[in-house]
């Protein structure tokens, strides 16, 4: 494990250097970087608490990683995070429903909708608790519109052998 830890902080300290991860930048998400590097989230976790310890990333908590800009040490990149941008994508469109904002019965159209969109913002990131506080309904409404109207299954091509 020693010589993958090595491995790994020695090639992320090499894109720090030559500006594969620019200065101000997002740092990858730690599960980005084990499917790229075929470590472990362990080696991973323990290389970015070195790259942290060392000065050369910064995080935010709920945020991400960022490169840390050598003269400016406090300050964020100008781009919003990878995770905040698809935070606000399932809150714009949970927010285009007028039944979010409604605490009546939703009708049976507006429930297709609404769990529609409750099933992209879960596909997008969000947990059910952080729907459930946006919108203003209970956990177990957004559980159930999760799991009211399953995807459609694809259709069998007829024209594909068998």
């Amino acid at each position: 494990m020693q010589a993958d830890i090595k491995r790994v902080e020695a090639l992320l300290c090499e894109r720090l250097a030559d500006g594969t991860y620019p200065v101000r930048s997002w740092f990858p998400a730690h599960t980005a970087l084990v499917a790229e590097l075929g470590a472990t989230l362990h080696v991973i976790l323990h290389v970015t608490r070195r790259l942290v310890s060392a000065g050369l990333i910064g995080t935010k908590l709920s945020v991400g990683s960022y490169v840390i800009d050598p003269d400016d040490p406090a300050a964020l990149p100008a781009t919003p995070s990878p995770k905040a941008a698809r935070a606000e994508r399932w809150k714009k469109e949970l927010r285009a429903l007028p039944a979010v904002t409604s605490a009546e019965r939703l009708t049976n159209d507006e429930a297709a909708r609404f769990s529609t969109a409750v099933r992209r913002a879960l596909h997008r990131g969000a947990t059910v608790h952080d729907i459930a506080a946006f919108t203003g309904r209970s956990i177990w409404t957004v559980r159930r519109a999760a799991d009211a109207f399953p995807a459609p299954s694809p259709a069998a091509d007829p024209t594909a052998a068998t």
